[in-house]
């Protein structure tokens, strides 16, 4: 799960990271590492709606975040809205790309312990 989050993490934080690079393989490394999906339910359900949107709500919660796989869920169930049923966005506009770097930060910071 390190490895995956310090991968992406990479990926986010390079300029020259193309769409592809962050979707063409991620969903197979999720599930290869058991990460389940399920739309962001529980994790909304424990810090609400805003984290899950919004780089800047996500940062006011992520230091009491130390589940990491309900934070693994989050970020796989937010990759598959953005990938799959937005229609207006795509992973690295600005905000999303925010939002991922701090999510997967924190997921990097709390599965090296």
């Amino acid at each position: 799960m390190h490895a995956l989050a310090l991968k992406y993490l990479e990926l986010y934080r390079s300029e020259d990271t193309t769409e592809d690079d962050v979707s063409k393989t991620y969903a197979d490394e999720c599930f290869s590492l058991g990460i389940r999906m399920d739309c962001g339910e529980n994790f909304i359900e424990k810090y609400g709606v805003d984290a899950t949107k919004s780089a800047d709500a996500f940062q006011a919660i992520r230091d009491r975040i130390s589940d990491v796989d309900l934070l693994a869920s989050e970020i796989f169930s937010y990759w598959r809205y953005i990938t799959h049923w937005s229609e207006s966005s795509d992973c690295l506009d600005a905000e999303n790309r925010a939002w991922f770097i701090a999510a997967l930060s924190r997921l990097a910071e709390i599965t090296e312990r």
